[in-house]
């Protein structure tokens, strides 16, 4: 059941209250938190969007919460929910997600190092194959588990020494058309979710997935590959570059990925990794 415009679960009339810098007032309902019902709904919308299972799970934790407006994912979650809101019609809501500002993310420097990501790859136990991918490829977790998922629905092509797949995802700003990798792909791993490797890395201590993609930008760059393929790679590529020049960008991502994909193999090869 969807709830009606203008409905907050328990509520009265809404009264003004100030709640600390970044947010001029606050709704009875940022101040307690909601109620499962509304979390799981608005969490299901979340899913339709296309947002990750783990992204969106992590945001409804924060609306069971009271807004916290100098946290970036309560702050985030909660201007979601009254955008989904909006969206429905409840023009008080539309007004409550202009008021919310979320706070801006500093920069996050960290990139592993290589002996950091290998040590993972030997400890990653039913995802050793999941971390091989997400260092081949640079994608994001959720594009790398899709691409393990799917793979036999997928349209691949065996080039030199590697293999280019036609992923084909767009979820807002962030696409990923293409998943190159050298690791042979043999059977797709069905139950396979971001959320679950997510999960293992921190019970494990692994290094987390997001910190191998900032490793794979960071050494293509070292290698020579130029920052816009290394952005068509990780989905960076502005639309607008993708439709005026995609052919030439994919035949230039082809030769620039022999060069990543010659030297991974040098590295797989003393450890005795296997590869295509």
């Amino acid at each position: 059941m969807v709830p009606r415009p203008g409905f907050e679960p328990g509520s009265r009339a809404r009264k003004a209250r100030t709640h600390g810098p970044g947010l001029n007032t606050v709704s009875p309902a940022m101040e307690r938190g909601l109620d499962s019902y509304y979390v799981q709904a608005w969490e299901t919308w979340c899913l339709e969007r296309g947002t990750s299972p783990e992204t969106c799970h992590k945001y409804a934790g924060y609306l069971g919460k009271p807004l916290d407006p100098q946290n970036r994912w309560s702050a985030k979650a909660w201007k979601l929910y009254y955008k989904w809101r909006c969206e429905l019609g409840d023009q008080t809501a539309c007004e409550d997600y202009k008021k919310i500002k979320v706070p801006q993310a500093g920069a996050d420097l960290k990139v592993p190092s290589l002996e950091s990501i290998l040590a993972s790859i030997t400890r990653a136990g039913p995802y050793k194959t999941v971390y091989m991918i997400l260092l081949e490829s640079g994608l994001r977790l959720v594009e790398a588990t899709r691409l393990l998922r799917e793979y036999r629905s997928l349209e691949c092509v065996k080039l030199d020494g590697y293999r280019r797949c036609l992923l084909g995802r767009e979820r807002g700003k962030k696409r990923s058309l293409w998943a190159y990798h050298i690791t042979p792909i043999e059977d797709p791993i069905e139950e396979l979710t971001d959320r679950r490797v997510t999960s293992y890395a921190e019970k494990q201590g692994l290094i987390m997935p997001k910190y191998v993609r900032k490793f794979v930008a960071t050494k293509m760059a070292e290698l020579g590959v130029p920052p816009h393929i290394i952005d068509f790679y990780q989905g960076r590529s502005p639309r607008s570059v993708l439709l005026q020049h995609y052919a030439q960008l994919l035949g230039a991502a082809d030769k620039e990925y022999a060069r990543y994909a010659e030297w991974l193999r040098s590295v797989y090869e003393e450890l005795g990794l296997g590869g295509v």
